[in-house]
Order: C-alpha cells, then sequence, then structure tokens
C-alpha cells in the first residue's frame, strides 16, 4: 500500500546513504536470504516479531515466513490494512497460522475517509473490514484459540472529532484499540491539512479522556502514551524511557537493521548500518546495548512505536 501520510513513501529519499525508506526498493532480500538468517536464530531467543508493511499480505512468501518464524518458537503480530481478508484463502491462512495478534489499520468508519488517505480504492474496504473482523471473532471463539483481534487507529485534525464514534463502534468487540498521531514531515504536502497542531491538544485530550471513561474489555494504550503524543505535539520530551536498541530492533525489507525509529536519525547519513544478508543472529546481535542513554532523537514517530514495547499489556 502507498498511504499519503505514510513516511515510507515512494520517493527516494537519500541515493547517498545506504538506506532508502520506500515501499518497492529492488534491492528487497530474497526470500531464500531471509530464511538463511532466520535458521541462525536459537529457539526462544526472540520474544516477539511485529510483520508489518506497505501491506504484508500481498507478499506471496508472507505464510511461508510466518511459519518459518514459528519454528524458532516467538509471538507473531501481524499489522494489515485488512482489505484483503474478504479472500476466503488468505483469511483461512491467517486463522490457521497460529499466529498471537492481527493489528487492522482502521482510521474512520468513512470509508471515503479511509480510501482517501490509505489509497485502498476498493467498495466496500471499510465493511469487508467490519465483517471479518466478526467472522473472525466466531471462528476464535468456536475453536477456542487466543488470537488477539486489534485496531490502530491514525490521527489527524481531519478524523481527530470521530475517533470516538470509531471507538464506540469497535468497543468490546475487539482486544484493544491504538490511536497513533500521525506523524508527517513538514515538507508533506498534507502537512497542513492533516497534522496536528498545538492549537489541536485542548480537544485531543478531550476526546481521549472521553475513552478511558468506559467501563471495556478493549485495551486502550497506557496513559504513559498518551502523555508522550501531547509531548510530540508540543515538541518538549523528558524521562523518556526508550528500549530501542536494547531489546526492540527494527529489520527493513532490504536486510538494514536499526536500532533506533527517530526520524532525526534518519535524516542522518549513516555508513555502518548491519544487515541480515550474508550474516548470522549472533553477529548481528551480540552487542546489543544494556540500556538506551539519554539522547535527542525522540520524535513522533518514536511515539508511535511505544505502544509496541509494553504489548504484553495485549498478549498477557
Amino acid at each position: 500500500m502507498d498511504c499519503l501520510y505514510c513516511y515510507y513513501s515512494n520517493e527516494i529519499i537519500s541515493k547517498k546513504s545506504k538506506w532508502i525508506l520506500r515501499h518497492n526498493n529492488t534491492d528487497d532480500l530474497k526470500f531464500d536470504e531471509i530464511v538463511l538468517f532466520v535458521k541462525t536464530i536459537p529457539q526462544n531467543t526472540i520474544k516477539r516479531i511485529f510483520i508489518t508493511g506497505g501491506e504484508p499480505l500481498f507478499w506471496k512468501y508472507i505464510f511461508n515466513f510466518i511459519e518459518l518464524l514459528k519454528t524458532i518458537n516467538c509471538e507473531i503480530v501481524l499489522c494489515t490494512n485488512g482489505i484483503l481478508l474478504d479472500d476466503v484463502t488468505i483469511f483461512d491462512k491467517i486463522i490457521n497460522s497460529n499466529i498471537s495478534a492481527i493489528s487492522i489499520s482502521m482510521d474512520s468508519l468513512d470509508e471515503s475517509y479511509n480510501n482517501k488517505y490509505r489509497r485502498c480504492n476498493l467498495k466496500n474496504s471499510t465493511s469487508t473490514i467490519l465483517d471479518s473482523i466478526i467472522k473472525m471473532k466466531k471462528i476464535r471463539e468456536s475453536r477456542n484459540s487466543n488470537l488477539k483481534i486489534g485496531i490502530y487507529s491514525v490521527i489527524s485534525k481531519l478524523n481527530l472529532n470521530k475517533l470516538k464514534f470509531t471507538f464506540d463502534y469497535f468497543n468490546n468487540k475487539v482486544d484493544y484499540f491504538i490511536f497513533q498521531p500521525i506523524y508527517l514531515d513538514k515538507k508533506n504536502k498534507y502537512y497542513n491539512e492533516l497534522n496536528l497542531e498545538v492549537s489541536d491538544i485542548v480537544k485531543l485530550n478531550r476526546v481521549i479522556d472521553s475513552l478511558y471513561r468506559y467501563n471495556t474489555s478493549t485495551i486502550l494504550p497506557r496513559r504513559e502514551y498518551v502523555n508522550l503524543i501531547y509531548q510530540a505535539i508540543l515538541n518538549n520530551f523528558s524521562n523518556i524511557k526508550c528500549k530501542a536498541g536494547t531489546n526492540f530492533i527494527f529489520i527493513q525489507p532490504n536486510g538494514l537493521v536499526w536500532d533506533c525509529p527517530s526520524v532525526y536519525l534518519k535524516q542522518q547519513k549513516i555508513d555502518n548500518l548491519k544487515s541480515i544478508k550474508n550474516n548470522t543472529f549472533f553477529s548481528i546481535f551480540s552487542n546489543l546495548k544494556s540500556k538506551c542513554h539519554p539522547c535527542d532523537l525522540f520524535s513522533i514517530n518514536c511515539v508511535n512505536i511505544f505502544q509496541l514495547f509494553v504489548f504484553d499489556d495485549i498478549l498477557k
């Protein structure tokens, strides 16, 4: 997929650096190269892997990859926009894959909003996702499965007023509901249209507070995360507890390994990035830091990663 607000765009960000944040890299690893690396990972070494996109379900090897990861005995979370869930074959494979959780993107119940900014361009895409969630829950219950089903919703200036309405629909229908502040570079042509600003904080606070007044079985983000959202909009970070580079690592489709999600770090020229290509697990990860030191790199897209640090709240 190519969401209009995604910082993983189809543009080459830097030709001089070794990394290129785009969906359709020509240097993405071949599946055989990924297999060679995963086979070097000892069982029970990695606790959890999040498979994200673009859209993972478009990748023809996605279910081979999931089966491969299961050999190292780790939890697997699939992050999808959900538009392929009406494909019976794909739906059945997800149900039978025994993944730990599936996170489905849904920014609004307004189909025109989703289609415009997530570029789904499919008729009834929203109803397809909603129907699939209901069907998935029924199958989960019939099989006594522990699969967790959740919603990730990106909040912008335009859909902020509808956040409570969206949550109202999913309340007690899904296991978790995570809202994320949109991140846009100031050069992005949708910045003024979508980006949350200081002037939006009062409204944002009112809307978010309304979600926590519910008596609900649906898990919401920690309040600590909510405070980080406000800090990000104000660009006033303090006492940040970041686990990136310690026990949380990011691997791009081309194999490059990042220990930090910050856009500020990505704006720099990095020449010493490691790659899983032609490498083993221990050659890459034998020298992980015991803790992250305070730095000035924290940015709003780090906020969006925070909930992954505490995903135990959902899978407990």
